[in-house]
């Protein structure tokens, strides 16, 4: 069993108001921070109330309200860099997922608060803080490095005297090594920090060490020697006042009177550690409370029956599982594959809407390339009119001809209209042609784009207002500058 949780509170950061749930009421405490959380209206004012009620609410086992008001607190105390409040929210965590069981978030969010406490080189809080660690180390069975941890822990609070983690440090020292085992090696720290914990009427730390030296014993089936300890700490149970330790002394007395075979009380005691449990109330105490009162029957000769009824229950338990876990194999079986197909026909859709649109590009291009290769012809014909005419001689002639020339070439809105259209059906082709070959000019860029649409001779002609010819000739050079023997397939490859 693992005393070493049961006996084991996080202790927070600053005293007087926010004492420990066995020092203070935490009923009184969330009470009065709400109350002062209810008048405050900036972010800043309120993440350090709401730092204070997240650790009450994990006291209280109200651990939902403490997840809220440490999500809201964390982001404040980040951007404030109020390293003090926020270790008191990441131990506050550690508390909420140590009183579940979830040892690994336990040990995660105590090592947050140590590593944010360190930030305020505030040495009585480090302590605290690395004690804390060492103890979920050991709850996730990193046994030696939490000896380890646990020894800094000791070195520090030694160093500055604080009698209080020192007392803390040696019970939780005495818990970890009876969770590991080793019995011989327990009463050392316990008896240190008991004489401690008298010394200083800590009835907290006497109700634990005395708690955890019975365990001890009780581990060693000393059990009239674990007896006198068990009466010591149940003795301070009224004093303290605390839910905590009345569920846990119940706990190890279930323990104590089922290893002696005494069922009925054994039953009596798990009766009432259920009937306190604010936190644990979960499937695994009633089934161990269920275990106990059959093993009290089975006393009582009443075990036929008993096993009778529970074979019957877990048949139909087993039947009711069985039928539901199929019904939802097959509802999640059809709702994969009607989700499967729905995506198959929306990827089938878009890959015809793209196919379809680059098909539309390409045919604007040709569609241009043919237009403005018309044009020009056109233009040819006028201009052999001209000649026709033997007007060439004149200014005016010679300025007309000039004009018709002109009007050959794309204007930079076309050729800007044409790169658009080009590049959504080759995206990043220019880019690409650019960095491996950055002495290219604008008008070699422009008839590469034509020769990767399969442009023929007369439709570049058109486009560039030139000759076949001249554009046989271009061509030639510009697979001479990219030193490429076949153009057509570098092209095609960019």
């Amino acid at each position: 069993m693992r005393y070493s949780y049961y006996f084991l509170p996080f202790f927070l950061f600053i005293s007087g108001l926010e004492t420990s749930f066995a020092q203070a009421g935490s009923q009184d405490s969330i009470k009065y921070f709400q109350e002062r959380l209810a008048v405050q209206t900036t972010p800043e004012e309120r993440a350090p109330i709401l730092a204070k009620l997240a650790w009450f609410y994990s006291e209280t086992g109200e651990f939902e309200k403490s997840m809220k008001a440490a999500t809201e607190a964390i982001p404040i105390l980040e951007k404030t860099k109020n390293y003090e409040r926020l270790a008191r929210v990441y131990v506050s965590l550690a508390q909420v997922f140590q009183y579940q069981n979830d040892f690994a978030k336990t040990l995660y969010y105590t090592e947050k608060a140590l590593q944010t406490i360190r930030l305020t080189n505030d040495k009585p809080h480090i302590v605290t803080a690395t004690m804390n660690y060492a103890v979920s180390l050991s709850d996730y069975k990193r046994f030696d490095e939490s000896l380890k941890v646990f020894d800094d822990a000791l070195k520090m609070a030694i160093e500055i005297k604080d009698t209080t983690n020192i007392t803390n440090i040696y019970l939780n020292l005495a818990s970890a090594y009876y969770d590991h085992g080793d019995y011989n090696k327990i009463r050392q720290p316990v008896n240190a920090g008991l004489i401690l914990a008298y010394k200083t009427k800590s009835d907290d730390a006497i109700l634990r060490g005395e708690a955890i030296l019975g365990a001890a014993l009780l581990g060693e089936k000393k059990f009239a020697e674990a007896d006198e300890h068990f009466k010591k700490a149940e003795s301070l149970l009224p004093e303290i006042n605390s839910p905590y330790y009345d569920r846990q002394m119940a706990f190890i007395r279930t323990e104590w009177a089922a290893l002696q075979g005494n069922y009925k009380e054994a039953f009596n005691y798990q009766k009432k550690f259920y009937e306190t449990d604010t936190l644990m109330a979960n499937k695994e105490n009633r089934q161990k409370v269920a275990q106990l009162e059959t093993q009290l029957r089975m006393n009582e000769k009443e075990l036929e029956n008993v096993n009778l009824q529970n074979k019957l229950a877990q048949q139909k338990w087993l039947f009711i599982s069985g039928a539901v876990v199929l019904g939802l194999l097959v509802a999640l079986f059809y709702l994969q594959r009607k989700s499967l197909a729905q995506k198959h026909d929306l990827l089938q859709a878009q890959h015809k809407l793209s196919a379809a649109e680059l098909s539309l590009v390409q045919s604007q291009l040709e569609s241009f390339a043919d237009t403005v290769s018309e044009k020009n012809q056109l233009i040819n014909k006028f201009e052999n009119e001209l000649k026709d005419l033997k007007l060439k001689d004149t200014a005016s002639t010679h300025t007309l001809l000039d004009q018709i020339n002109q009007a050959r070439i794309l204007t930079d809105e076309q050729w800007q209209d044409f790169r658009l259209k080009f590049e959504k059906l080759h995206p990043q082709f220019i880019t690409r042609l650019h960095q491996q070959n950055p002495n290219l000019t604008d008008t070699e860029t422009q008839m590469a784009c034509m020769i990767r649409l399969n442009f023929t001779n007369t439709q570049v002609a058109g486009m560039l207002g030139i000759s076949n010819e001249s554009v046989t000739k271009n061509r030639y050079r510009l697979r001479k500058k990219i030193e490429q023997s076949d153009l057509n397939s570098y092209l095609s490859t960019i």
